[in-house]
């Protein structure tokens, strides 16, 4: 069943991707809403595309584990002529038979195949199949075609036996898989937290610019009306320099906006997985900054902020995957303290012999059907030890330090994942506060703008007065912008932090945009929401 979820998941993610890759080369619509934003981040970035192909690595990789385990088939076809010499005594010898001759010339002809299989559990066995024939001008004129069929079987007694030992390369390979899906998963969140966050950092510094845009149009026409007054000799001229130069510190702080503008336009594109020339420069958002639930405060609660460090533990990709790995590096530390043994097998085979004579190829082909006496029986031990062994000692020590170092990353993650839920939700928290200070500043400011400006129609005021309010305006303003934004940042970082923008469980990625702009825990809300009010 985890290989079905793990196909269908792998097949899920290169689809899209594939679909991202055919839509590179289109330009986004200039207004796009926040999902847009995800949806381009997880089917077109380049960093997904860099993990899937991690994926198939791993996979590659365990192919190549497991091929250890193949059958491997083996033949050879071989044919030898030999012209040896005779002594003196060899040619009486044949000459006693009626034959004169000063050497020996042999003709030999092999053909043999077998095959290996090693088992999981360390026993390797494999069939084998010999026919040969010689011929020569002296014993063997008439040829003589000989054959064997055996099997061989070594078992091991010490090192390479058992099924733990045997597979500990696969089975770590397999691991690995598992844990390379789960960094797959981990990317794909990380995508989604920075174009969420790019798409908030996107809206406030619109935001920012319509604000410093509508400044900059209150500055002139303050000019206007001093000017005016100036005209009518109700106010002093030196009163319009201070103006001016409102006006102009305004003006800069409108192309400013607009720089900001540019680069949170440009690290949008970025984020989504597209090239700077994607984005149309009237690229506007759709969706408009998340707001807190009525009465909503994330409580200053530890055992609530505990519940969710734990969640976090449970449900994040990148500790699941740093888990695997400490699991991986302990199956191939226990399998490399096997290799301080020494090599001790036991060795069997067993077959039978068969006979033909004649330089016929019939008679080649029968000989392993003629002339079987009975069955052949060898048993044997073969011990191999290195005196110093090394290369076993430093393996050995070599899989006990990664095995630590798994250990200890995956202990360090776990400590760095608890702090960011920590610090996440704290700021999630200032960042509701924060957003009911800055609105309330934003609300009192325009109060007091107003009554500055009815002083001065009354003579009792001053353009000073004035020009300092509706600076603080502007800045109460840009607070507020900076908080909306804080606040929809803080809910991506907290989702981010505690793994809760999809479900982990689910072979297929499904992201709705609740799922970015709420906070995660659906029982958090209720309980929440009269805590801490202010």
């Amino acid at each position: 069943m985890r290989e079905l979820l793990r196909f269908i998941l792998c097949g899920f993610l290169l689809l899209t991707a594939r679909e991202g890759i055919a839509q590179d080369s289109q330009l986004v619509p200039e207004q796009i809403t926040l999902l847009d934003a995800v949806r381009s981040a997880i089917t077109r970035h380049p960093a997904l595309h860099t993990e899937e192909q991690q994926l198939q690595i791993s996979r590659a990789l365990r192919q190549q584990a497991s091929s250890v385990f193949d059958d491997v088939l083996a033949g050879g076809l071989n044919q030898s002529h030999l012209n040896s010499p005779l002594t003196k005594y060899q040619q009486s010898e044949a000459l006693a038979s009626g034959i004169q001759t000063t050497n020996l010339f042999s003709n030999l002809t092999d053909l043999n195949f077998g095959s290996t299989k090693l088992l999981r559990d360390g026993i390797t066995f494999g069939p084998t199949f010999d026919v040969g024939r010689t011929t020569d001008n002296l014993t063997n004129a008439p040829g003589v075609n000989s054959s064997h069929l055996g099997l061989q079987i070594t078992l091991p007694l010490l090192r390479g036996r058992g099924r733990e030992v045997v597979t500990s390369q696969e089975n770590a390979a397999g691991i690995e898989i598992d844990a390379t899906l789960l960094d797959l998963r981990q990317t794909v969140a990380t995508l989604i937290a920075n174009a969420a966050s790019s798409y908030w950092s996107y809206v406030a510094a619109q935001k920012s610019l319509a604000v410093a845009m509508g400044s900059e149009q209150r500055g002139r026409q303050f000019l206007d009306n001093v000017q005016s007054l100036i005209d009518a000799d109700q106010s002093p001229r030196s009163d319009i320099r201070n103006v001016e130069a409102n006006l102009a510190d305004r003006q800069a702080t409108r192309i400013l906006a607009q720089e900001n503008a540019l680069e949170a336009r440009q690290a949008l594109a970025l984020n989504m997985g597209l090239g700077a020339d994607s984005v149309s420069e009237q690229l506007s958002t759709l969706d408009e900054f998340p707001e807190p639930a009525a009465g909503f405060v994330p409580a200053d609660d530890p055992a609530k902020l505990k519940r969710y460090r734990d969640e976090a533990l449970n449900r994040r990709f990148d500790l699941q995957a740093a888990d695997k790995r400490v699991v991986e590096a302990k199956v191939l530390s226990k399998a490399s303290f096997n290799l301080l043994k020494p090599q001790l097998d036991l060795t069997f085979s067993t077959g039978y012999s068969g006979l033909a004579e004649g330089t016929q190829a019939s008679r080649y082909l029968y000989s392993p059907f003629t002339g079987v006496q009975g069955l052949d029986a060898v048993a044997g031990v073969v011990y191999q030890f290195p005196h110093a062994n090394s290369l076993a000692k430093g393996k050995v020590a070599q899989a006990t330090a990664l095995l630590r170092q798994a250990e200890i990353h995956s202990q360090d993650l776990s400590r760095t994942v608890a702090s960011s839920v920590t610090t996440s939700y704290s700021s999630l928290r200032n960042a509701v506060l924060r957003l009911e200070k800055a609105r309330k500043s934003v609300a009192e400011f325009q109060a007091a703008l107003e009554g500055e400006h009815e002083k001065l129609t009354l003579g009792i005021g001053s353009v000073v007065d004035i020009l300092t309010v509706e600076d603080r305006l502007t800045t109460a303003l840009q607070g507020e912008v900076q908080a909306q934004m804080s606040y929809a940042v803080a809910l991506v970082t907290f989702r981010y932090a505690t793994g809760t923008f999809f479900n982990g469980s689910d072979p297929s990625i499904t992201i709705q945009k609740q799922d970015l702009t709420t906070f995660p825990f659906s029982n958090g809300t209720a309980a929440e929401t009269s805590a801490d009010k202010r």
